[in-house]
This record gives structure tokens, C-alpha cells and sequence, in this order.
């Protein structure tokens, strides 16, 4: 997977990286408060995970994108709260559910694996 452009905005604010590299990247400032976070769950954001912004981050009111290739395949992603818009060389789709969107990026684009937790063995 390589994460090929981000970008976070709305009609008066706007960020986009797309310095991104195959391969290991590391976002940094020398100042905090800049976005670093935000840019990074932005990105998980955009491809259905739920919020995980900092309170006081209004992201209802926020676009986030992300341009990603997968195996290959690139596809671009669009968030807006609970509605997505995913484009690739073969389709482009609409979602209007969270849960919508997820069965179809598992199902059709990348099943990350299952962290199965270990059950503890008790002597009897």
C-alpha cells in the first residue's frame, strides 16, 4: 500500500500532502499544533474508520481525501461524515452509510487482517 496524496479541508481551510514516497515517511514539524495528527487520522478516516479527532476538531464540517495505491490499483477516496465517494481506473461509487462503505472496501479492495485475541487457559 502507498499512500499517494492527503488532503483535509473546507471552504475557508485547506491542507494537501503530496510529498508522500513509497516506502517510510515521516510527517514532523518543529511546531505543534500543525496538523501532523489530523493529516494521519484524516487518512484513516477517509477509508471508513471511525472518528478518532481530538475534541474541539469539528470534522463534520471537514472533506478528507486520500489517493492510495493498493497492489497496483490506485483508488481515491472522499469523506464527508457519513458519505463517501470512491474512484478508480474501473468505477467510480457512492455511499451514503459508514457500514455501506466498509462491506464494500473489505469485500472489494483490501482485507486487512484480523487481530485474533488468544484465549487464556485456566487450570482446573
Amino acid at each position: 500500500m502507498h499512500v499517494i496524496k492527503l488532503a483535509i479541508g473546507n471552504s475557508e481551510e485547506a491542507f494537501i500532502e503530496k510529498s508522500l514516497t513509497p516506502g517510510l515517511n515521516v510527517i514532523y514539524s518543529d511546531d505543534n499544533n500543525r496538523g501532523k495528527t489530523l493529516i494521519t487520522q484524516g487518512l484513516m478516516y477517509s477509508i471508513g474508520n471511525p472518528s478518532i479527532f481530538p475534541n474541539g476538531f469539528n470534522y463534520k464540517e471537514y472533506y478528507f481525501y486520500s489517493k492510495i495505491d493498493i497492489s497496483g490499483q490506485v483508488y481515491e477516496f472522499l469523506r464527508k461524515d457519513n458519505s463517501f465517494f470512491v474512484k478508480s481506473n474501473e468505477e467510480h461509487r457512492i455511499f451514503t452509510t459508514e457500514a455501506e462503505f466498509r462491506y464494500y472496501f473489505h469485500k472489494n479492495i483490501y482485507n486487512p487482517p484480523k487481530n485474533h485475541k488468544k484465549q487464556s487457559r485456566t487450570n482446573g
